[in-house]
Formats: structure tokens, sequence, C-alpha cells
């Protein structure tokens, strides 16, 4: 049986540390299915670089979210770059994004 593959974005790691939002419980749900191989779980170093930019305690706890629940880190695409200069250039998304 093939493992589906699921994108956590930066919100996926907020989630888990934020127990006032209403998506946290299936947050952590979400990581624990992970943990137990229901899902293969990617994210990139856009999102890394993102976490990163919190402050220092929170971005740590974030970034070991990583490799507790074993999330494989993609690496840059010259197309990624290129398309989200295009997204920002157009206003689809914010600078810095």
């Amino acid at each position: 049986m093939r493992i589906p593959r699921i994108y956590l974005e930066t919100t996926m790691f907020n989630y888990y540390y934020e127990p006032e939002r209403e998506a946290h419980a299936d947050t952590v749900k979400l990581f624990e299915e992970i943990k137990e191989g229901k899902y293969q779980a990617f994210t990139s170093v856009y999102a890394t670089r993102e976490i990163l930019r919190a402050p220092d305690e929170r971005a740590q706890k974030m970034i070991s979210l990583i490799s507790e629940y074993g999330v494989t880190i993609l690496e840059a695409a010259e197309e990624a770059d290129a398309l989200a200069t295009t997204y920002q250039k157009q206003g689809i998304i914010p600078q810095g994004s």
C-alpha cells in the first residue's frame, strides 16, 4: 500500500504550538499520524526560512518538529523561485513570502 504524501507549510508548525487555535488538536493529531507512518511528510527550505524568522525559542520548537516527526525538507528549485517572483510582481503573494 502506498503511503500518502503531504506538504506541511509554515502554518502547520505554528498551530502545533498554539492550543488556543481551533485547528490545534487536528494539527497535533496529524503530526502523530505522520509519526505512525500514515503519511510521508514534506516541507521545504522556503518554509524553514520562514520559521527561522520567528522569535528564537519559538523557531527552535517549530524546527524541532521536523526531526522529531521525520519530515523531509525539499530543496529550493529555480522554477519555484521564478514562480514566486512572478506571483510577487503581480501582487498575488506579498513580497518576502
